[in-house]
């Protein structure tokens, strides 16, 4: 079962592996909100909120490759609608990935 929860600053270092893993580069902060979907204790998947100049964005979406297009994401972007309980936020995606991300409101 795969269980969608926020991460706390002690678990950082296992984020930060995952999101090595996956390709992204960007540091993860402890004041980052991450969101991250687990199995076992294995993060599958992991996306940040980050406070830039005033704003909040969405960064980092990411999903293990071998478990990609089985809902997982969409999953975590829910928890993520939910978590922002009507927060103003933001996402620059990529032009492919913009219906995936409407699917909570972005334009």
């Amino acid at each position: 079962m795969i269980a969608i929860r926020t991460s706390t600053a002690g678990e950082l270092p296992g984020l930060a592996a995952f999101y090595r893993r996956s390709g992204y580069r960007q540091p993860v902060a402890a004041a980052d909100r991450v969101l991250a979907a687990e199995r076992s204790g294995a993060v599958l998947a992991a996306l940040r909120l980050v406070r830039e100049h005033g704003l909040l964005v969405l960064r980092g979406m990411r999903v293990e490759l071998s478990l990609r297009r089985q809902g997982i994401g969409s999953a975590l972007l829910q928890a993520a609608q939910t978590s922002l309980a009507g927060e103003v936020c933001y996402a620059i995606p990529y032009r492919y990935l913009s219906t995936f991300y409407a699917q909570i409101g972005f334009e």
